[in-house]
């Protein structure tokens, strides 16, 4: 690498690995939590897993509930469009 005088300079950067983020730790994530349905865990500001089969960026999805032929869309709580079991959330 050139230095700012046209000369060769060495840099050396020392990086310190971060593999946990404080909020990641299990003291701080909240299982069954209202943000996701009250059917996941809660940690750094998203539902981090779901319970069992549920799905969706809120839990929401359940994959057992009965589908009101109907009001398809309500399977997932009008936050995605149900497909063929899958939910999309937007």
């Amino acid at each position: 690498m050139k230095g700012l005088a046209n000369t060769d300079e060495n840099v050396e950067i020392d990086l310190k690995m971060l593999c946990e983020c404080d909020c990641e730790k299990p003291e701080n994530s909240f299982p069954n939590s209202k943000h996701c349905s009250n059917a996941g865990t809660f940690a750094c500001g998203t539902c981090s897993k779901c319970n069992g089969k549920r799905t969706g960026n809120t839990c929401d999805c359940d994959p057992e509930k009965p589908i009101n032929a109907s009001d398809p869309e309500s399977h997932c709580k009008e936050r995605g469009i149900f497909w063929l079991n899958i939910s999309k959330n937007l």
